[in-house]
């Protein structure tokens, strides 16, 4: 089977850079070939910014606008950009969450789809309904009963569609069940099954053979092109839900995937061969903390760049920064900041956005309450001084150390775009097989007897021993 465009996996999730691994991270039995580049090839490092999950409630109304705890994709990140210079971002799309998998798309979807045709936006598919974890797997169910007997098995429920509730696979009848709230077993929707099975919680041994596929990684691409109009050439999995299985069925129909992965040791290893197949990221704890304040000071930014500038030094090609703007280290306010508590910052500017059914044709720009007419530019010159004019994020808050450090990443030259412009400048001319760093995948996947062969952008090219 050829597998054309594994070659070009990348990782995301935080910070995301592109360069590759070194050969430890393959298997002892396999060996690999290289040959030298052909020609010198050493294109400008790009960043790229992607969103996961296409989240934002999108709620304007006094409170809202008060405590800022509405937020996401559009109200928290959508201002940030343009007021930058109206930076285009990716998306990664979960299609419930927009109406898409319906047929009609909600407020959410509708504003995806004017980012994506009037703003520059990228739309990468992350599946359907975003099925990650795995179920535990038992022969039969009187074996699950039995397990739940004897306390083997915790059981929550939090409704079908939560990734939290509990799930069970049973062999011999080749079916889902989840746990109701009523302490009932039913029968799982295909659309909420479980990529991965495993014997405890995230201890994953094989993929569910009952997954759904093509509809939650190929129709998730269609859907998305047909009710937001854009092209998708990119394809981010959920969390635990990448395996074998789903990257090689992926790269047949995206150009482009990303995952995420740890690495070390990059400065000794940039941008080898395939290009786009691996990846580092920073974790969750240094920049988008999902468990962190939303206050900040420069000493986050002052970390941020000191560590880009180790990135860019190693010789990257190009950087992905991940974040989930819904979640609260993301919000846009500090109580002692507000004019209406004695500080600076406009009120109507934690939620400067507009409500799309409100203002339809109009929402692009800047709600009237913020007495803007548009969202300005700012600008941060060599000596880290900004100066411009327009809607600006809230000092003291993480989201204003993460504009500081896109203006800083401006003020070097370096471009900014989405991750499918990003990578169509670097992709490898051809690929065949499957070359995957382990930790990309779960022990108990066996790739290791495939052939593969890559010929880079720059002429180089990586082969398995034969």
């Amino acid at each position: 089977m050829k597998l054309s465009a594994l070659s070009r996996i990348m990782a995301v999730a935080t910070l995301v850079v592109l360069a590759a691994c070194s050969d430890s991270a393959l298997s002892p039995d396999v060996e690999i070939i290289r040959t030298p580049p052909t020609i010198d090839y050493h294109p400008a490092l790009v960043v790229s910014l992607v969103d996961d999950d296409s989240i934002d409630d999108l709620r304007r109304h006094p409170t809202t606008i008060r405590n800022g705890d509405s937020g996401g994709f559009f109200s928290r990140f959508y201002p940030l950009l343009m007021s930058i210079g109206g930076v285009p971002a990716s998306e990664a799309v979960e299609c419930w969450r927009c109406g898409i998998d319906s047929g009609e798309l909600n407020e959410t979807g509708m504003t995806l789809r004017s980012l994506c045709n009037n703003a520059g936006w990228e739309a990468v598919s992350h599946t359907v309904t975003a099925r990650f974890y795995g179920a535990y797997v038992y022969d039969t169910f009187e074996d699950a009963m039995l397990a739940v007997s004897k306390g083997r098995l915790d059981l929550e429920s939090y409704g079908e569609s939560s990734n939290l509730t509990t799930h069970i696979y049973i062999r011999s009848e080749k079916k889902n069940y989840w746990y109701t709230k009523n302490g009932e077993w039913r029968e799982v929707e295909d659309r909420y099954i479980r990529p991965k099975l495993m014997r405890s919680w995230k201890n994953y041994i094989a993929e569910n053979p009952t997954f759904p596929i093509e509809y939650q990684v190929r129709d998730s691409k269609l859907m998305i092109e047909e009710m937001l109009g854009t092209e998708v050439k990119t394809f981010i999995p959920p969390a635990d839900s990448r395996n074998y299985h789903i990257w090689s069925y992926a790269s047949t129909v995206y150009p482009y995937l990303v995952g995420s992965m740890n690495a070390s040791n990059l400065e000794e290893h940039p941008n080898q061969m395939p290009l786009a197949s691996i990846a580092i990221r920073w974790g969750k704890s240094t920049f988008d903390d999902s468990d962190g304040p939303n206050k900040a000071d420069d000493s986050l930014f002052k970390r941020w760049k000191n560590d880009f500038l180790r990135l860019k030094e190693s010789g990257t090609y190009a950087i992905i920064l991940g974040t989930h703007m819904y979640l609260d280290c993301w919000k846009n306010v500090i109580d002692s900041e507000l004019q209406s508590n004695g500080g600076s910052y406009p009120d109507s500017y934690v939620v400067p956005v507009r409500r799309p059914k409100d203002m339809p044709g109009s929402f692009l720009q800047p709600d009237p309450s913020t007495g803007l007419e548009d969202w300005g530019e700012w600008k941060m010159d060599e000596n880290g001084k900004i100066t411009g004019f327009g809607w600006y994020p809230c000092p003291g808050t993480r989201l204003y150390q993460y504009w500081k450090f896109l203006l800083w990443i401006k003020s070097q030259g370096i471009e900014i775009m989405t991750i499918k412009d990003n990578l169509d400048r670097i992709a490898n001319k051809s690929s065949r097989g499957m070359w995957i760093p382990s930790s990309f995948l779960d022990p108990y996947d066996d790739y290791l007897d495939e052939d593969f062969v890559f010929v880079g952008a720059d002429g180089s090219t990586v082969r398995k021993k034969n």
